[in-house]
């Protein structure tokens, strides 16, 4: 027998209906064209299909039948992991509104951080079984507690510097300010410092970390390069700008971001 999605919701029903779910739903599949596949699946031909054979965009009639239930709490685990980015991307903004409505509980599993970063609330980065840190996505992002964390969550230089004092270390023996972490440090120790690609930029005068660019990449909005200081190599990511080109590899550059922006990360 073949169901549209808003009926395939509610055969699974014994009476408890949350009618708000309902009509919500009832707008979704006349927007969608009752039995028809959501626009861009590769699940088959336009035109009816069973329910139980839906694969690509098959995750909505399976929301459906757990939303008309007035659930307590969700668990979604890496449910929109097979579809394409296009698909992808619509069906975050889906499930985000259905969340946004209705306020249900959500507990999203998934291994993509854009994903936990663009949809959460609140973000668990797990590591062999244990949360590694529990915050807001900006808390988790910009203050990550540990390498883990740090390079699980966006991308970020993770670099080998050397305590001088409690706000001065060294990199590649340079010497930079930290504005805070380094208290309770010994001199002479060897840390962890993390510093997003976003908080560096080219600077024109003689400030900053000498080095030579090694490699650049355009990304379309964002270019990003890759700048050897001496043992270790930082990326930056600085947008596109039509009235200045990307420097070419193997020009000397000066490497300028702020002491807040250095952050020494903790073990683990």
């Amino acid at each position: 027998m073949l169901l549209n999605l808003c009926r395939n919701a509610v055969q699974a029903l014994d009476g408890d209906q949350n009618p708000a779910v309902v009509r919500r739903l009832s707008v979704t599949a006349r927007r969608e064209g009752g039995t028809r596949p959501p626009r861009g699946s590769s699940a088959g031909p336009p035109g009816p299909r069973p329910v139980d054979r839906l694969r690509h965009g098959g995750e909505r009639p399976g929301l459906a039948r757990a939303l008309v239930r007035k659930p307590s709490v969700f668990l979604l685990d890496e449910p929109i992991s097979h579809l394409d980015t296009r698909q992808r991307y619509r069906m975050r903004r889906f499930i985000k509104s259905l969340h946004q409505e209705f306020n249900y509980t959500m507990i999203y599993v998934t291994h993509d951080q854009e994903e936990a970063l663009s949809m959460s609330d609140r973000i668990v980065v797990m590591n062999e079984g244990r949360a590694a840190q529990v915050g807001t996505p900006f808390e988790v992002y910009t203050w990550p507690k540990n390498r883990f964390v740090a390079s699980f969550v966006g991308t970020l230089n993770l670099l080998d510097g050397i305590v001088l004092d409690e706000g001065r270390l060294t990199l590649d023996g340079r010497e930079v300010t930290v504005g805070r972490g380094l208290a309770g440090r010994r001199a002479g120790e060897t840390v962890t410092v993390a510093l997003r690609p976003e908080a560096v930029t080219l600077g024109a005068t003689a400030t900053g970390l000498p080095g030579t660019v090694e490699a650049v990449s355009f990304l379309g909005a964002v270019v990003r390069v890759k700048v050897r200081l001496d043992t270790q190599v930082v990326t930056l990511d600085a947008f596109n700008q039509t009235t200045q080109r990307p420097p070419e590899p193997g020009t000397a550059v000066r490497l300028v971001f702020g002491a807040e922006d250095l952050l020494v990360l903790g073990e683990g």
